[in-house]
């Protein structure tokens, strides 16, 4: 899923180049690496782009801190599912009895099912910032705005990876915005799942709502021509062609 949605953003579409580094930026910096163990990252002061290329640990941190990682909705339903039935008392013999190497098995289990979800919105958030700047560089090379224009007046500023952060919140699913009372459904006779369905929901809408209005602007209209044509490829190609 986590691939669909980065059609459907539109970052897909940025030059090969840019997809090589946004996959090793995604590999350096998801939670655990089991063939190699993460880099300690640069500091955010090395400038924004060299902190987002170089990835690691800082940036996983800042990414943490703005609460676009560690966020699987799928993830939070299935920790939401034990919670419930451990309150039973239905896993207390089984944790008592379970041998260690099954309980290191299980934990190493969620942090990868964690890791591939980081992944996508590691590489979304590559996507963004990359764009961003891009969309910028394009305004004041036309002439549309100049440099002080920029927000924090740099191509190169932490401004930039915030409002990154931003978007891929909004357009990727995140357990942090399913409301209590769709959380609160999975306990009902409707189905386990429910908080990955409601998100598609939300970023759906907010993926068409961003591309009508940066297509209405001057500085991001190719960002909201590549993010409508992603949609649309996602949900219009994707779906008929794996069935």
């Amino acid at each position: 899923s986590g691939a669909v949605t980065t059609v459907a953003t539109g970052n897909i579409l940025i030059p090969p180049a840019q997809i090589k580094d946004a996959i090793r930026t995604a590999w350096r910096t998801v939670q655990p690496q089991i063939i190699q163990k993460n880099v300690k990252g640069l500091s955010p002061a090395a400038g924004a782009k060299e902190f987002t290329k170089e990835g690691g640990q800082s940036l996983y941190r800042f990414l943490l801190d703005q609460g676009m990682v560690n966020q699987s909705a799928a993830y939070g339903d299935v920790i939401g599912l034990i919670q419930d039935a451990g309150s039973t008392g239905v896993f207390d013999f089984f944790k008592k009895k379970m041998p260690q190497q099954i309980k290191r098995f299980l934990r190493k289990a969620q942090e990868l099912y964690v890791a591939e979800d980081d992944f996508w919105k590691v590489f979304n958030f590559f996507g963004e910032s990359y764009k961003i700047r891009r969309a910028y560089a394009a305004a004041i090379q036309a002439g549309k705005i100049k440099l002080k224009d920029v927000p924090g007046g740099s191509l190169d500023s932490m401004e930039i990876l915030l409002d990154a952060t931003r978007n891929v919140r909004a357009m990727l699913p995140n357990y942090a915005y399913v409301p209590e009372l769709v959380k609160a459904s999975r306990r009902a006779p409707l189905g386990n799942f429910v908080s990955f369905p409601a998100e598609i929901i939300r970023t759906s809408a907010n993926i068409m709502t961003k591309a009508h209005k940066e297509i209405n602007s001057p500085i991001f209209e190719r960002m909201g021509w590549e993010r409508m044509f992603g949609f649309l490829g996602a949900t219009a190609a994707l779906a008929p062609t794996a069935v």
